[in-house]
């Protein structure tokens, strides 16, 4: 009986030993945990995968149509779901699943957004008076933070324009650090391309549109907050930065140019012989909002706005008249279709108007239900400028044989305050398209209210 014990304990210990080993004799190898995104690519663009919060935050040209985008997806696990190169809705976050050959999983999810026609909001945020810019805030909210820092680059998340640090014509030679004239300006660009400086050969002298977007409505000194650390720029100059936009209001049309003041942000044009500071653009992501084309479509030098055209398309038609009213599809903005401060009895009509009366004339419009709306407003400087034509010799006239009647070639009064002199407001000539800080609020401009095509 002993031996019988013995040889069934010897039995059961060859068969533990052929149950815990392979046919090499070797224990298996645990199976893998792997489970990662490692590459995602959508419509041939390389998408950034956040591994810690498991995000990938996915920005597409203006226009995408997000309900159907396929991704091609390369991953370490056993397999994912939804799986690689099937089409699927983006207008909400998608997760998607990779699951590891051991059975556990990793969640990723991908949120795509796409810009808007809009414009920004100025920035302001004060309010001195009931209905204007500090108290309403119209516009699409800035993205924060609002500026990334590359390095020797910055890239505006709002524009997703990549504009270079050093805001004072930097470079390897190319005459860094020193005012030009308009055409220097443009061969200043044009010498960073052949340098290929900071590894691009594509910067440019920024259209009227694209400087102008740099402007903060709410700070008085733009050059301070721009080198401000939280902004990250550094050698800003507190003067004015010639754009690649010529300026029509003069004979012959070819020779003014548009430029923006870095000290408070006024738009104003002058002589291209005249030097002024330079400080050089280029395309570097798809931001919350795309900024239109200026206008202008005739060219007086390489590389101009009128060569360029940067921007997206003006939709056509652009403007839609509904009898006496006129909506924008560039912007989303609904203008009175009379452009002179229209208004049924009782209210005042046709006049100029200092801040104070202004206010009250659009308040008396709601009031009242003027065509049928009670959320008229008076509109801030940037809803005012958007509509400039800067391809044309007198936007007010231009604007007058596209649905509008009785636009003025005159001063027109925005709702929002000069922050570095609040007794004045800004205004915008619709003559010419000149955008000045220094309208007293006691003086009389004209008027024209505006209110958002939806609710």
């Amino acid at each position: 009986m002993k031996n019988v014990s013995a040889l069934l304990m010897l039995t059961a210990l060859l068969l533990t030993g052929i149950m815990g080993c392979n046919g090499n004799g070797t224990t298996p190898a645990p199976l893998s945990s792997e489970k990662a995104i490692t590459a995602f690519t959508l419509n041939g663009a390389l998408v950034t995968i956040d591994e810690t919060g498991k995000a990938l935050q996915v920005k597409m040209p203006f226009g995408t149509d997000v309900t159907s985008l396929t991704p091609a997806i390369t991953h370490s696990g056993a397999g994912i779901s939804p799986v690689s190169g099937v089409a699927r809705n983006f207008s909400s976050p998608v997760t998607y699943t990779v699951t590891a050959a051991d059975g556990s999983t990793a969640t990723y999810t991908v949120t795509v957004s796409v810009p808007s026609r809009g414009l920004l909001k100025t920035g302001q945020t004060a309010s001195f008076a009931s209905g204007d810019d500090g108290d309403l805030q119209k516009g699409v909210a800035q993205p924060s933070p609002r500026f990334l820092d590359n390095g020797n680059t910055i890239t505006d998340n709002a524009t997703g324009l990549m504009w270079t640090k050093d805001g004072n014509a930097p470079g390897p030679g190319c005459s860094p650090a020193s005012v030009k004239t308009w055409q220097e300006a443009l061969n200043y660009v044009a010498c960073l391309n052949t340098s290929a400086y900071l590894g691009h050969t594509d910067w440019r002298l920024p259209n009227v549109k694209e400087l102008k977007s740099l402007i903060h409505y709410g700070e008085a000194s733009i050059y301070t907050w721009l080198n401000d650390a939280a902004q990250g720029f550094s050698n800003v100059q507190g003067n004015w930065y010639w754009t690649s936009t010529t300026c029509w209001a003069y004979d012959p049309i070819d020779t003014y140019a548009w430029m923006v003041s870095m000290s408070d942000g006024q738009i104003s044009n002058a002589p291209k012989t005249t030097s002024y500071n330079v400080w050089a653009v280029r395309e570097g992501q798809y931001g919350t909002i795309s900024l239109p084309k200026t206008g202008q479509t005739l060219t007086f030098a390489s590389g101009d706005d009128g060569e360029l055209q940067k921007g997206i398309d003006w939709p056509s038609p652009r403007f839609t008249v509904d009898v006496d009213t006129v909506t924008d599809a560039l912007t989303g903005l609904m203008w009175t279709k009379d452009g002179n401060a229209p208004a049924p009895s009782g209210c005042t009509t046709g006049v100029t108007m200092n801040t104070a009366d202004a206010l009250s004339y659009v308040a008396c419009l709601n009031s009242k239900t003027y065509l049928g709306y009670s959320d008229w407003r008076l509109p801030n400087v940037t809803e005012l400028e958007s509509l400039v034509h800067r391809g044309v010799k007198d936007p007010s006239a231009w604007l007058n044989t596209q649905g509008f009647s009785s636009v003025q070639q005159a001063w027109y009064r925005s709702s929002t305050t000069t922050a570095g002199a609040t007794d004045y407001a800004w205004v915008v000539m619709m003559g010419n398209g000149n955008v000045y800080s220094s309208g007293p609020k006691t003086g009389a401009d004209r008027v024209w209210p505006v209110r958002d095509s939806q609710p």
